[in-house]
């Protein structure tokens, strides 16, 4: 019995890996960021939107993106219609958007819009 949970936790463990660990509050994943260092990555989707839908089923899906963005940065889902983050300063019309922020809320990048594919995140996102 011992070896059947070890085995289950192995493969939820491998099969976590393969997805972005999103959180869904940005005052939270602000405060993970503060405490770690690691910047935020703010994914900003609307309700109705089929490529925000497309970019975490397609580009977030990249084992190496995914591996990349739980390793290094601070991901989080933001909802246009929650409100529940600065919207004057993530302020757009595009969906989806990626704002790349470190802990002060200072932009690192310019965000990334639209339903961009696998390789253009990566570019992106990770550094050579």
């Amino acid at each position: 019995m011992r070896r059947v949970c070890w085995i289950i936790l192995l493969w939820s463990v491998v099969l976590a890996g393969e997805w972005v660990h999103w959180l869904g509050d940005y005052r939270q994943a602000l405060k993970v960021s503060q405490k770690t260092g690691r910047p935020l990555l703010v994914l900003m989707v609307s309700k109705d939107c089929g490529g925000c839908r497309k970019v975490l089923t397609t580009a977030f899906r990249d084992t190496q993106v995914a591996a990349w963005v739980n390793r290094h940065t601070v991901p989080v889902i933001v909802t246009k219609e929650f409100g529940n983050y600065p919207v004057e300063m993530l302020y757009t019309l595009d969906y989806p958007t990626l704002f790349l922020m470190d802990s002060e809320e200072r932009f690192l990048k310019k965000p990334l819009k639209g339903a961009v594919e696998g390789r253009s995140l990566r570019e992106w996102l990770m550094p050579r």
